[in-house]
Order: C-alpha cells, then structure tokens, then sequence
C-alpha cells in the first residue's frame, strides 16, 4: 500500500520510494501560472505535430442509446473544431493524437470520434462505404457503423494487472473545467465527475490501466482521471495544492481542490507522443 504521513499532508510524503523519486519522469513542457481557481487555462485541440497514419480496426456497430449516439469512443471531435463538411481522416487523427487515444472513428461521412475504450461490435465492412467528407477517395464510416482505426504508435497488447503497479508518481499539478487529464474514470466521457466515497490510489491506476492510458489522476479526494496526455496549458502546483485524503484510504492522497496528483506509466505510451511545445 503507497503510504503518506497524515501529519505532513502539504509535503505529501509517500512512503514507496518508486513514488518519491520516480524513475519515469514524464517529459512535458510545463506552463507557469497562478494557483487553481477554477478558471480554464487551455483547450483540448489538434497536434501540430506529424502524425503517423492509423491503422484499420475494422467497421463496427455501436453499442451506445442509438447506433449513432454516443458509446462507441469516449469523446466526439465538435464541429466547431472539424467542420462536418471538411472531415478527413487525418484531420480526425490528429485530435485523437493530442488526447492520446488509442483509437480514432468515424461515422457516416462526418463525425471524428476520439478513445480507448471500444464499445461496439465488429460488423461487415460493407456497412461502413460513406465517402468522407472532406476526402471521396476515402470512406468515414456509414450512416450507422463506424469505421474503427488504431494508433499505431502505442502498444497492441499489455497485461492490465501489472501495468496498474508501474505508474510512476509525477508531482500535484494544476486542473481546471477543461481538463488536464481529459477522461473521467469510471464514466470515460463525463467531464463533471462526481467521483465515489471508495477512491483509492490503486483504483484509479487498476482503472486507468485497464484501458490502456499512460496517464492517471486523483482529484478532490474522491475523483479518477484516465488520459493518454497532458493537455496543453498543464503547469505543476506545489505539493500543497494536493493535501486532501483519499475517500476510500484515510493513509492515501487524492489531489485537493483544482489540483490532481498525476501518475505516468511509460510501458503504455506511445512510441512517439504528441508533446506540444508550451510557452511559459
């Protein structure tokens, strides 16, 4: 069990050594700013970086309320980001690449969707033959299946159980509306997380595992976020930001008010990561 000294919660002591002093230091461009207050400091946005092609994962079904509401992906690129009549596939690539995701989707023609956890059903791939919008030499799905594609760059298969023990401790940083770790655990599309009264730190990192994000975080005492990245605008706060006690283990720490302890497991990471240069 990953330890902390009650009486010393400011300097949030761990009493794992693998936590006090990681050995995978997430290399990020850090932003300098005020402590959280609650406003937002940075957007969620494509990478400005090459990005390397996905591969097809196959057309599927959605396992979501309709076959072309929600629950396929975690999170739907908004048209005021990709227009619906300009969708390509590598414009959709590149926001998933800034989010870290393992997968990228499409849906008839026009919707870019974003994620690692899967929720649909392979179907034939007769039924995903509309022509992108931006692209009519390429198909974007179809009017109810989407057209599955996988990054790549991060690895095809790992054992969840061991990559939950390999997360290593990354400092308190800064949050806000927005999100420096995009994906609320267990409900991955929900920025309001309303958290739960059992968090644990080996919960969150058991949970983020299992979907295969590099990235953990524990906020507000009770709260988990999964995510493949930081997003832009991320800045580090002083341990004394990250002073509340886990709901679930009064000897762990969970983050504070606006501000998230931050865990990174290298082995679930992409070979080659979208690091946006950040100007501080």
């Amino acid at each position: 069990m990953m330890q902390i000294n009650i009486f010393a919660l400011t300097a949030v002591v761990f009493a794992s050594n693998s936590l006090a002093a990681p050995s995978a230091q997430l290399s990020f461009p850090l932003a300098k700013r005020t402590p959280g207050d609650g406003s937002t400091y940075g957007t969620w946005s494509a990478c400005t970086q090459k990005v390397t092609a996905y591969n097809s994962y196959g057309c599927y079904t959605n396992n979501g309320p309709s076959p072309t509401q929600g629950g396929i992906l975690e999170y739907y690129v908004p048209n005021n980001m990709l227009p619906a009549s300009m969708l390509t596939k590598q414009k959709c690539y590149v926001f998933c690449k800034q989010l870290g995701t393992r997968y990228a989707a499409f849906l008839n023609g026009k919707d870019c969707w974003c994620g690692s956890s899967l929720n649909g059903k392979k179907t034939d791939s007769s039924a995903c033959s509309v022509s992108c919008s931006g692209d009519g030499s390429s198909n974007c799905g179809g009017s109810t299946a989407f057209s599955v594609y996988q990054d790549p760059t991060l690895p095809a298969t790992f054992d969840a159980t061991k990559e939950a023990t390999n997360y290593q401790y990354q400092g308190c940083f800064f949050d806000d509306p927005e999100r420096i770790i995009r994906f609320a655990y267990p409900v991955l599309d929900n920025l309001n997380n309303a958290g739960t009264n059992t968090m644990t730190i080996e919960s969150c990192l058991a949970g983020c595992a299992a979907k295969g994000y590099a990235l953990a975080g524990l906020e507000y005492a009770r709260t988990c976020w999964c995510g493949g990245n930081l997003r832009p605008g991320a800045a580090k706060a002083s341990t004394m930001s990250c002073n509340m006690l886990c709901t679930g283990d009064k000897t762990e720490g969970c983050g504070g008010t606006w501000a998230i302890d931050v865990y990174y497991n290298p082995n679930l990471d992409s070979s080659s990561p979208c690091r946006p240069t950040i100007s501080s």
